[in-house]
């Protein structure tokens, strides 16, 4: 076949022949041509793609061929007419996506395909990337070869989704906690969330004189189910963690922790927030960096030094990879407890060793639910403090290494990992910060003119005088 494709370039060189005519067919499908000119000889650079007979016609014979579409692949025809000029016509045989191309522009009215050889083009306009993703998946379904045939030139009229993730890092004491979760409905009922959001101790009221307790609470529903998972759990942290899963965005992590610390349970390390993109890793660092230094040689192949970055402390990476109509975001949560080795034979040249701990989890988190990871860290850490007091002054590891509930194995470090979906067009916060200091400005104007003094002394003498 190669040496029959030389010999058509070589033709096509000594009598010009055009390669204007590019035939696409789909596959068990065929079309026909219609010839300028009566066909004296045909040739086909490779049978088993595309078949060709003529279409018998008595009147003007040998003008019209019939190429039918047996493989993929792209064939040449060389095609010598009776007066001895020659042409070719390339024809590329393609998957038949009549069916799938029509199911995309009837969801995606704004999307253009096409196709060229057995490449898939997509262009147009679609409302997110997940939407370009879905494109994809209905053509990989239809058997196309979507990682090397599909080209996506299409734009996304809307901006990415934003994921908000409240995280709580606590010491939870798991013995203090055995009596608290067995009697968890007693104690619970009396915290509650004002219409500000604050986490407060629920207090009685009177009202018209009648002394009735009135206790503002949780649903119910939710604290008997949380009552009875927590009553059937062998931990405390066990039990958060089945409650979390089980109550989902009903799960309210903030005041559940605020009772845990009023009961002397839990001790809250950290509150924060992170923000990130739906297809970006949010991440947090309770720790620091080391320089290291390393003996390199450089392109001419002299010793040389550098300096390397080291992390080290509580690491947290999580990854919304995906948001699922605006309820359920798949996440990668990657926690790492990456610590100095104690044991400095582990060192090389005075250059400390790391130990790493770490745990990597997927999940698909309803929007708002918790998810509680515990377990990164031993009470057998707390050793390297006396050894290496660096570790003192890190946030949340000084606090954890110095606690005696830790090194006697009563706590853990638990992480609360709340996600929350966050559409940029419904995003106020910039607007809410216009209007307080817009508010504020305005207070303060107030306050200025209420507090001017009036230095005229005859003013008051004036007004008398106009009232007489």
């Amino acid at each position: 076949m190669k040496f029959f494709m030389k010999l058509i370039f070589i033709v096509s060189m000594i009598f010009g022949i055009s390669y204007a005519n590019n035939v696409s067919i789909d596959q068990n499908s065929y079309k026909v041509l219609d010839l300028e000119k009566r066909a004296k000889n045909i040739k086909v650079t490779d049978s088993k793609i595309v078949e060709v007979t003529f279409i018998e016609d008595k009147a003007d014979p040998f003008k019209k061929l019939k190429v039918l579409g047996k493989d993929f692949g792209n064939v040449s025809l060389l095609i010598t007419y009776e007066d001895g000029t020659i042409e070719t016509v390339d024809v590329s045989v393609v998957k038949n996506i009549k069916s799938i191309v029509a199911a995309v522009q009837e969801k995606y009215p704004n999307v253009k395909i096409s196709q060229s050889n057995d490449n898939i083009i997509i262009d147009g306009v679609v409302d997110s990337i997940p939407d370009k993703e879905k494109i994809k998946d209905m053509f990989k379904k239809a058997g196309i070869d979507t990682d090397n045939r599909f080209i996506d030139l299409a734009t996304t009229s809307n901006t990415k989704k934003m994921v908000r993730i409240k995280l709580y890092i606590a010491e939870i004491n798991n013995d203090k906690g055995m009596t608290l979760k067995n009697n968890w409905s007693v104690g619970f009922k009396n915290y509650h969330v004002d219409d500000s959001g604050t986490l407060s101790r629920a207090v009685k009221y009177d009202y018209q004189g009648a002394n009735s307790a009135q206790y503002a609470s949780y649903d119910p529903a939710v604290t008997d189910a949380m009552s009875s998972i927590l009553a059937q759990s062998v931990s405390l942290t066990g039990g958060l963690t089945s409650t979390a899963n089980y109550l989902a965005n009903k799960f309210n992590v903030g005041l559940t922790l605020n009772y845990l610390a009023s009961q002397g349970v839990a001790t809250i390390l950290t509150e924060s927030t992170l923000l990130t993109t739906e297809d970006k890793a949010a991440k947090f660092l309770a720790g620091g960096e080391l320089l290291i230094k390393k003996q390199t040689l450089n392109a001419s192949g002299i010793p040389a030094t550098e300096y390397e970055e080291k992390e080290y402390g509580i690491i947290l990476d999580i990854l919304a990879s995906k948001i699922i109509n605006n309820d359920y975001i798949d996440l990668t949560i990657s926690t790492q407890s990456k610590q100095i080795d104690s044991n400095k034979a582990n060192w090389v040249d005075n250059i400390p060793a790391f130990t790493n701990r770490r745990v990597e989890t997927n999940v698909v988190a309803q929007n708002g639910s918790t998810i509680v990871l515990g377990g990164l860290i031993n009470n057998q850490d707390t050793k390297n403090i006396d050894k290496i007091p660096l570790l003192g002054d890190i946030p949340i590891l000084g606090h954890l290494f110095r606690s005696k509930d830790f090194q006697n194995g009563s706590s853990e470090l638990v992480f609360f990992i709340t996600p929350e979906v966050v559409e940029p067009s419904q995003n106020f916060q910039a607007d809410k910060l216009e209007n307080f200091k817009t508010t504020m400005k305005e207070k303060n104007e107030e306050m200025e003119e209420s507090s001017k003094i009036d230095l005229n002394p005859f003013k008051s003498d004036e007004k008398k005088e106009e009232t007489k």
